[in-house]
């Protein structure tokens, strides 16, 4: 009697988690692109380090960062804002934005120049001294107030400037945390409409994927094997803290194709054939983009098509073929409603995001492990 570990159901169910997997990264990596295309992440950042300084009546010093020299030199050209700029960089620039403005100049007559003009008192080497004088400098706002508690907090200090850069930077990282979390707001809402596109684009009805895999032993073991790799792959990456999870899901998707049995049945690859066309089509999109991250993103894809050409040569139910499947069963309107509800169930899952459906796969794997029994030999 076969074990429910390798029962048609868990096996239709991990195959649904694999299908789910690999469309869902496609997801998001098309709202990645988009992103990237209209630069979500530098305008986000741009308005959050704006806010920062914003009190509408000192000069906003976030908006002087991004014309310091450091901070122009991180941009790829003069259209393109810095996706990301570090703590460090931050506070140095944000301490040499506030000396730079409060500095007086003066005109010297006998050598006809401008020189700075130093207050009194002022030692020309101390930073921190010349910084918390500048804010003593600005007009009373609640931008000023926060200034000058950082301040305050680093007098006492062994070494008052150290402290105001951990100070700075930990006001900043607090208000990137903040970025971080409006941006997935963003990208989940993208993620709606992507994850709508994707499974109309390919067809992916959900009922009509289950009731296939679950009616089709030949497929099942196609595709076992690979999810079994691919899980296999992102929990042995969970141990690189290098990389980050996306870069984790990207390489675990990586299978050998010796792991693909050829089949005299399985020829057909009509329908399977659609992901590399619309994968392809992200290609010809990344092509268009002109950004620090594009090479990291034509590998992505690259990887995505690779994985997509193996997938290929199993004949999924998905893809457009004549007509639409219910219409072409002539099960009429009530096939038609069932169809719809196969797509949003599709869209409903690919918007749980890739992340989830990898963590989801490594659990049915460890399953399978854990209810597979070893062979002793006994008859």
């Amino acid at each position: 009697m076969p074990s429910i570990f390798s029962s048609p159901l868990l096996e239709t169910a991990l195959c649904m988690v694999l299908v789910f997997a690999l469309l869902s990264l496609l997801a998001s990596s098309i709202v990645e692109i988009v992103n990237t295309y209209f630069k979500e992440r530098e305008k986000m950042l741009y308005t959050a380090v704006s806010r920062m300084f914003d009190d509408n009546i000192n000069v906003n010093f976030g908006q002087l960062l991004y014309s310091h020299p450091i901070v122009e030199n991180l941009r790829k050209d003069r259209n393109n804002l810095p996706k990301y700029i570090n703590p460090e960089i931050f506070s140095n620039v944000i301490i040499d934005v506030v000396n730079n403005y409060a500095r007086e100049y003066k005109f010297n007559q006998l050598s006809g120049k401008i020189e700075l003009n130093l207050p009194q008192g002022l030692v020309t080497s101390d930073v921190f001294a010349s910084f918390f004088n500048a804010v003593k400098q600005m007009k009373h706002t609640d931008l000023k107030l926060v200034l000058m508690n950082i301040c305050e907090k680093c007098v006492a200090a062994e070494k008052p400037l150290e402290a105001l850069h951990q100070q700075l930077q930990q006001w900043y990282n607090s208000q990137m945390d903040r970025v971080t979390g409006w941006y997935k707001e963003k990208t989940g809402k993208s993620l709606w409409w992507v994850a709508a596109l994707v499974a109309i684009t390919m067809n992916v009805d959900s009922l009509h994927l289950f009731t296939t895999l679950y009616k089709s032993p030949i497929l099942r073991s196609q595709l076992t094997p690979i999810a079994e790799a691919v899980a296999n792959n992102y929990e042995r990456l969970k141990a690189d803290t290098t990389l980050s999870q996306r870069d984790r899901m990207l390489q675990a998707i990586q299978v050998n194709d010796s792991l693909i049995k050829k089949d005299s049945m399985m020829r057909d690859t009509t329908y399977a054939n659609k992901m590399i066309v619309i994968l392809k089509k992200i290609k010809e999109i990344d092509s268009l983009q002109h950004n620090i991250d594009s090479g990291r993103m034509t590998k992505a894809v690259d990887i995505a098509t690779q994985q997509a050409e193996q997938i290929a040569a199993l004949n999924l139910p998905i893809g457009w073929k004549d007509t639409l499947p219910p219409l072409k069963k002539g099960t009429g309107f009530t096939g038609f409603l069932w169809y719809l509800l196969g797509i949003f169930l599709t869209t409903y899952a690919l918007k749980a995001g890739a992340p989830f459906w990898f963590e989801l796969l490594v659990r049915f794997v460890n399953i399978r492990k854990t209810g597979a029994r070893p062979d002793t030999g006994n008859k």
